[in-house]
């Protein structure tokens, strides 16, 4: 066994860890290359092999295995988006030292074999890794001699080398899209706006426009993609609520996923609003709106949750389908403290409630936000009256909201307000925009599972005999691994209003969202004993943050603070909804409503705002010009 020299220099002598690494690598290269050598003829390898162990060329490697633990802290500083690539290449650097301290039999053959082998899979990680910081730099420094401009070519003449590296052209590389993303939000971070489409065209004008597309959704994320994706974990949790939606699905003429666990999440609020809280005072008192075209099958979980409620005798948790005024909203928690609304065409409803000169209406959406805000307060007392007989006082007010709408009607009714103010914030919104086939499936009844639960729930008692006046919610504990998922989220919601991005004003409360999320989640696995661990923590920040990022796409596709905008905005839905571009011909016929000079100058205004491209297209013999959106 070979002794190791202990290091007897000063602290201000000893090797960096740095420079330790940089040795190491060196004399490891060194072994190679002599191998095979005039030093080292193969014909006498196998004898020198077995009679001096070749770690005998490499004096400090049991001190290199020691340091084994920082050397795969140094590799993951290099690649933090990419725990299997650390994997492989701290085994490049280490595998071959733990070979040849225990394996003194291994013949030449089977060393260049390994060395074959770690190579390739090395070769593998790179290729996962291009994106990674190292990459991040020289795109920024580049950026900084050259201007922002020359930052979107760089980055985009990077994205498709890995794309045709990987053969993305046709398809989605999830394991590698993560390492993508990370690197585009550090570009984005730096220049202050994300890549567009027209960056990618104008980097590779000749490529087909799937592979935009296919570069941009890699780059930025797909709001729609993600929020399916964290649906179809939901769904498969188990729980309550996945009953509850299979069900629903089971039933439904036309299958919306979406609106069914909006619905089923709405209904569990309910049952369980004023009932229990986490560590940190959070109640379950969701504001949920579902949007989708008409007739595409959004009344049905409405339906499905009236029902369920009524057959499971908590039919005064429904509330009135109509609101006259907030004073109405105000008097019905007063008299059932824990209520479900469930609004249809509540877009429409919301238009109403923009006149100010009807102050019952006009306050509203005020009343909303308030209650939002005071589930928690025990005191709460929403108008003072001249004639104190008249003043309310609701201890602890959970009203659930569940809102059905077309998009048209909800985005047009919002405007730029509903996000200043802190309302759209508030709201979790579900949209989808399929139109599913009618299916005629026979009425079935509910499980009698789902009945169970929610009397179970009906029947919880918390507080004693004062439980129905003034509730002592149960705590519903919080995991550490589940608090550090949520920090995650606080600290990325955080980063984003800091920043004062597109959007921040919505990223302000979608920590606490997902709280809200993860507590009905955990009643939903676990009536009895409710936890919030790291499943229900993870499922929930999934959500969130997926409906978050959409409702930014809304915000930036819907919303406007002028009549002007409105217009620009609508303008560019409908060129965004043609993948392929639209012609002059074929958007003047799509925005008859619109002026010919009205319809040049938005367009003008829209190109000049990078919002839409005009590209030359191959058309027959020749070319047209087509408008597309630079973002999909």
């Amino acid at each position: 066994m070979l002794s190791v020299k202990h290091d007897q220099t000063t602290p201000t002598e000893q090797k960096t860890h740095k420079e330790k690494v940089a040795d190491w690598n060196a004399q490891r290269e060194s072994v190679f290359d002599r191998i095979g050598s005039e030093e080292f003829p193969l014909e006498d390898w196998t004898s020198l092999w077995k009679s001096e162990p070749l770690p005998s060329l490499l004096p400090e490697a049991p001190e290199m295995l020691s340091y084994s633990g920082q050397v795969r802290d140094h590799d993951a500083a290099l690649m933090p988006n990419a725990p299997d690539a650390v994997e492989i290449e701290t085994s490049y650097r280490l595998g071959y030292l733990e070979t040849v301290l225990e394996c003194r039999s291994l013949t030449l053959r089977e060393l260049l074999a390994l060395r074959e082998d770690l190579t390739q899979k090395r070769s593998d990680a790179n290729a996962r890794c291009l994106l990674g910081p190292r990459t991040v730099a020289l795109v920024v420094d580049l950026a900084n001699a050259r201007g922002r401009h020359q930052a979107a070519s760089v980055a985009c003449e990077a994205i498709f080398d890995v794309m045709d590296k990987c053969h993305w052209s046709d398809g989605y590389s999830p394991e590698i899209a993560d390492s993508l993303r990370a690197w585009g939000q550090a570009i984005v971070e730096w220049r202050g706006e994300g890549i567009s489409a027209g960056d990618l065209y104008f980097a590779a004008p000749n490529q087909p426009f799937a592979f935009f597309e296919n570069a941009y959704e890699i780059l930025n994320g797909a709001p729609e993609k993600a929020l399916d994706i964290a649906i179809s974990e939901i769904r498969s949790a188990g729980g309550f609520i996945a009953e509850v939606i299979e069900h629903n699905l089971a039933t439904a003429f036309k299958q919306q996923p979406l609106f069914a666990v909006a619905g089923a999440m709405t209904l569990m609020a309910s049952l369980i609003g004023r009932k229990v809280r986490d560590d940190y005072g959070t109640r379950p008192n969701l504001q949920v709106i579902s949007v989708g075209p008409t007739t595409c099958g959004k009344d049905h979980a409405r339906k499905l949750n009236k029902k369920i409620l009524s057959q499971s005798g908590n039919d005064p948790i429904v509330a009135s389908e109509e609101v006259t005024s907030d004073a109405s909203i105000f008097r019905a928690l007063e008299a059932q403290p824990c209520i479900l609304a469930q609004y249809d065409e509540f877009g429409r409803f919301l238009k109403t409630t923009q006149n100010a000169s009807s102050p019952w209406l006009f306050n509203v959406v005020s009343a909303l936000m308030k209650l939002y805000t005071s589930a928690d307060d025990p005191l709460f007392n929403p108008k003072g009256y001249a004639d104190p007989k008249l003043n309310m006082l609701i201890d602890q007010p959970c009203l659930v909201l569940h809102g059905t709408s077309t998009p048209n009607a909800i985005y047009e009714a919002f405007g730029t307000a509903a996000v200043d103010d802190g309302f759209l914030g508030r709201c979790l919104i579900f949209e989808t925009k399929t139109q599913p086939k009618r299916i005629m499936i026979p009425e079935r009844s509910i499980p009698v599972s789902i009945i169970e639960t929610a009397e179970f729930w009906r029947d919880f008692q918390c507080g004693g005999n004062m439980s129905s006046v003034h509730p002592e919610p149960k705590v519903v504990p919080t995991t550490d691994e589940a608090l550090a998922t949520f920090e995650q989220l606080a600290d990325e919601s955080h980063h984003h209003v800091v920043a004062q991005k597109l959007g921040h004003a919505l990223w302000g409360r979608t920590e606490e969202k997902a709280k809200q999320i993860a507590l009905i989640l955990a009643c939903s696995f676990d009536r009895a004993e409710p936890k919030i661990d790291g499943k229900a923590a993870r499922l929930a920040c999934t959500l969130a943050r997926a409906v978050t990022r959409h409702m930014v796409s809304i915000a930036q596709d819907w919303l406007a603070s002028n009549q002007q905008e409105g217009i620009s905005k609508r303008l560019l839905r409908i060129i965004k909804d043609v993948p392929d571009g639209l012609t002059k011909s074929q958007l003047t016929r799509k925005s008859q409503w619109l002026k010919k000079r009205d319809r040049d100058d938005l367009l003008v205004s829209l190109i000049e705002s990078e919002l839409v491209m005009a590209v030359q297209v191959p058309y027959g013999n020749g070319t047209k010009l087509v408008f597309k959106a630079t973002r999909p």
